[in-house]
């Protein structure tokens, strides 16, 4: 029986970040070799009809910062002072896709939209010379035809959605904001 609950102990400290939506009916996967899960979340699709899922990346000294995953593709391009390019240390959104849902808000009307509502948390960011600047939540937005995927920067105000577009940094006041089901 000990070792039962030990085992089961070093499991949920290994999957902490796993464990931690599973309330949700949410959680962020390992993003390795450009093979997406069964169970990703598709966050729409793009100008050639392919599928687009959610990333997360960590930049050092800089957070977890929300962008977009393509399958066989490896790294990913997320707005981060400019554009910058990850090809290690990502994570995908996965979980039950009916659970999850977009609403269009924007930047003067987010924050009285998530009194009633969950929104799914897509990172965080760090400022320069400061330890925790504030949480970032996943943003969507159709956008030359295809949509869009990013960070909604939600510690400061107005809110912003902010994309890469062909290597470049996107900002925006409308967008659709990630909810949870409740």
């Amino acid at each position: 029986m000990f070792s039962f609950i030990y085992l089961l102990f070093v499991f949920l400290l290994s999957n902490s970040q796993q464990c931690l939506c599973l309330q949700y009916d949410y959680y962020w996967r390992d993003f390795i070799g450009g093979e997406v899960p069964r169970d990703a979340i598709v966050a729409g699709q793009n100008i050639k009809n392919k599928n687009i899922y959610i990333g997360q990346a960590y930049v050092n000294k800089s957070g977890l910062i929300t962008g977009e995953i393509f399958s066989g593709v490896t790294e990913v391009y997320i707005p981060m002072d400019g554009i910058q390019k990850i090809d290690k240390n990502i994570k995908i959104l996965c979980g039950t896709q009916q659970n999850l849902y977009w609403m269009p808000t924007n930047g003067s009307s987010l924050s009285s939209l998530l009194v009633n509502h969950i929104a799914v948390t897509g990172g965080y960011e760090y400022a320069t010379g400061q330890d925790y600047q504030g949480i970032l939540y996943i943003g969507r937005l159709k956008y030359n035809g295809e949509y869009k995927i990013g960070k909604i920067v939600s510690y400061y105000g107005p809110n912003m959605f902010l994309f890469n577009d062909n290597m470049s940094q996107v900002q925006v006041s409308s967008y659709e904001v990630l909810l949870l089901q409740k």
